[in-house]
């Protein structure tokens, strides 16, 4: 069982409503061992999906139309970006297909980060007149009109 704990003085608690769930399975005195992982931000990912939000809304409608739905224009970046991964096949080649940003399958918050940035340089083939920074502070922006 594997769940997730949030550090508070000199406790831990479940971190969400599915680590609680987890965590009363345990019985009560029962000794257990964990390894300390630092897990990854959530705002990060909050960021990740925002940023494809605001990079959809002030593309031109010709671009929207190319696409057509939000998802492909993130998948199509995504590939641009590098972010892939391979699926062996016993019969026949190997496929590449896009990598996943789930929690699941990116373990680590610097390896995020280096697909977000890789992202972000992919995106700003389409939006040439945009820099890091403006971006940084659209994405800033919405998520906080978000909240």
């Amino acid at each position: 069982m594997e769940f997730t704990l949030k550090k508070k003085g000199n406790a831990a608690y479940p971190s969400n409503e599915f680590a609680q769930e987890s965590f009363d399975k345990i019985p009560d005195g029962t000794l257990f061992k964990g390894e300390f992982v630092k897990g990854r931000n959530y705002m990060n990912l909050q960021r990740y999906m925002v940023f494809i939000g605001v990079l959809w809304r002030n593309m031109d409608f010709e671009m929207q139309k190319r696409f057509g739905v939000s998802r492909k224009f993130r998948k199509a970046l995504e590939w641009i970006s590098g972010n892939r991964e391979i699926i062996p096949r016993k019969n026949g080649p190997d496929i590449e297909i896009v990598g996943s940003v789930s929690y699941e399958s990116i373990k680590s918050e610097d390896e995020f980060k280096q697909k977000f940035s890789a992202l972000i340089d992919a995106a700003l083939e389409y939006f040439p007149t945009w820099t890091k920074e403006d971006i940084q502070k659209i994405v800033e922006n919405e998520i906080i009109n978000f909240m």
